[in-house]
């Protein structure tokens, strides 16, 4: 805390920033949370609470996602804080064009032991996975269920066979994470914006609120 107060933190940890230093106003803040509210309340995201017995059990299971988010919330931000005060140096030597956004690794490489710090990598990669392959998947169906078939038949007029469409299937999947990794490094580099930021735009862009 002795290092909190040492610094100029006028305009910092705030919910949002009106110094005018990033683009994250009130505005940018009450859009977050409708888009926020809109798609967890929406067809696709209130299917996981079918499994529920009733009413009052999949009010509870809402309650306990609440609570583990708001618990996730210190998980996440706090580590990231820390590293900035403690290891700002490190942080910064990092050759990216935002250094901060490496304070979490950083953080992790000099606090944790050589075996944890494995495993955290190995948590990293299964977080990733478990979100980038639900995408691949989605992709892949589209593009061979509703284009490359229906295409196909107009232009050939015959059916395509299950192992067409699982080659197909396999190949978008293949060149569609080469376009995420390749996305990844070149942004990763390009000055003024880092990745996080890059994401924050693609989703607001690309994404709508659900139904």
């Amino acid at each position: 805390m002795g290092k909190i107060d040492a610094l100029d933190t006028s305009g910092m940890l705030k919910i949002v920033d009106n110094t005018g230093r990033t683009p994250y106003s009130w505005i940018w803040g009450l859009a977050l949370i409708t888009f926020v509210i809109f798609t967890y309340n929406s067809l696709g995201a209130l299917v996981r609470f079918f499994a529920c017995k009733d009413g009052k059990g999949a009010k509870k299971a809402s309650l306990l996602a609440a609570i583990l988010m708001l618990i996730g919330c210190f998980i996440w931000f706090i580590p990231p804080i820390v590293a900035r005060l403690e290891f700002s140096q490190l942080v910064s030597a990092v050759q990216i064009e935002k250094p901060e956004e490496a304070s979490y690794a950083i953080i992790a490489l000099q606090l944790l032991p050589n075996g944890l710090s494995g495993l955290i990598v190995v948590a990293m990669f299964s977080a990733t996975m478990s979100s980038l392959d639900t995408i691949l998947n989605q992709t892949a169906a589209v593009m061979t269920q509703d284009i490359y078939m229906p295409f196909k038949l107009f232009l050939f007029r015959r059916k395509v066979q299950n192992k067409e469409l699982f080659i197909v299937g396999q190949l978008i999947s293949f060149l569609t994470g080469i376009g995420i990794i390749t996305a990844a490094v070149y942004f990763s580099g390009k000055e003024g914006t880092g990745v996080f930021e890059y994401m924050l735009s693609f989703v607001i862009l690309l994404t709508k609120p659900g139904r």
